[in-house]
């Protein structure tokens, strides 16, 4: 849920203040613990909510039912990401080997970065690598080869390949061919490539400024968060790792969704970047607010959002009936199942 209720509150303020603002605005006696594990769950951010009750030394303040149990989230997410690191190199080898041009994306590139403060702190659902166009195809054939496999029947023109399991491998892979849903020149692949660094490790990585332009790219536009109007934990907490790179990548880049992201993290207090507002900025936060502070409202909005969605959705495989043979036996298959 989006509406920010006292349970949201306390967990913004768990993740993003420090020690004295916590204890200055924290009553620990009163917190609902059940209600703040779901929350905290339901946003993947059960372990950085460990990471940040101990850098503050404050585990000794909570419930000791309540600690065990982020402890234990905590340690299984590190051992996970133990294997993610081995998985990571041994697929950076096979590419490069191959001559594949690759960056690594998302929570897996900021592992391979190193700037959390523990190797458990993130949590990773899979493991995306975007790969030049022209080596597309060789990248997909090539992970086949050494087993890794999609149960997708019908592929339509999408961002990824879908997303490959391996029978022997704790992550899947999804290989991309863009960043972005929609086509646009905000997150060019091939720049994208063409500026990636190289860590200590081997593994490519975005440079720091396109690394903060697609996680707020891939929240606003991929996860609609700038049509909704909302924030995730996750996103905000991401960029902080590079929160000295912000004002960089504030002067090279410029978009309505760069704008409203920080508009809101500027609001609820997470980041000071002062964005400058002009009409359409003030509306824009003026619906974020009433978001959150009113569940009808909430709801009517995020309905309204839906039915956007819904229409987009219908227009792009109106289009797809004429662009895509794929998407033509998928419907086929679907209506002989109805028969």
């Amino acid at each position: 849920m989006f509406y920010i209720n006292d349970t949201y509150k306390i967990l913004l303020i768990f993740l993003f203040s420090d020690k004295q603002e916590i204890l200055e605005k924290i009553d620990f006696g009163k917190i609902n613990y059940d209600d703040l594990i779901g929350l905290a769950s339901s946003h993947l951010m059960i372990p950085a909510l460990y990471i940040r009750f101990r850098k503050n030394n404050l585990l000794n303040l909570i419930n000791k039912d309540f600690k065990n149990y982020i402890k234990y989230i905590y340690e299984i997410n590190k051992n996970r990401n133990k294997t993610l690191v081995k998985e990571l190199s041994e697929l950076s080898q096979l590419f490069t080997e191959k001559n594949i041009d690759h960056v690594f994306l998302k929570g897996s590139a900021y592992i391979a970065l190193k700037r959390f403060h523990d190797l458990g702190e993130r949590m990773i659902g899979d493991i995306d690598v975007l790969v030049a166009k022209s080596d597309f195809d060789k990248a997909i054939e090539l992970s086949q080869k050494i087993g890794y496999f999609s149960n997708a029947e019908f592929i339509f023109d999408t961002k990824h390949h879908p997303r490959m399991n391996h029978p022997k491998k704790l992550f899947s892979l999804e290989i991309h061919n863009r960043l972005l849903k929609k086509k646009n020149i905000l997150l060019k692949p091939e720049d994208f490539l063409k500026r990636k660094i190289s860590t200590k490790s081997n593994l490519n990585i975005p440079s720091k400024i396109d690394f903060l332009a697609h996680t707020i790219y891939n929240f606003q536009i991929n996860d609609f968060g700038n049509l909704k109007a909302s924030f995730s934990l996750r996103s905000l907490y991401d960029i902080l790792i590079l929160k000295s790179e912000i004002n960089d990548m504030l002067e090279s880049k410029h978009s309505k969704y760069i704008n409203n992201f920080f508009l809101i993290s500027d609001y609820i207090g997470v980041t000071n970047t002062n964005i400058k507002q002009n009409f359409f900025n003030r509306i824009y936060l003026c619906r974020f607010k009433a978001k959150t502070q009113n569940k009808i409202f909430y709801l009517f909005d995020n309905f309204i959002c839906n039915q956007i969605n819904l229409a987009r959705t219908r227009i792009n495989n109106f289009f797809r009936l004429f662009t895509s043979s794929n998407y033509r036996s998928y419907l086929l298959f679907k209506i002989k199942q109805k028969i």
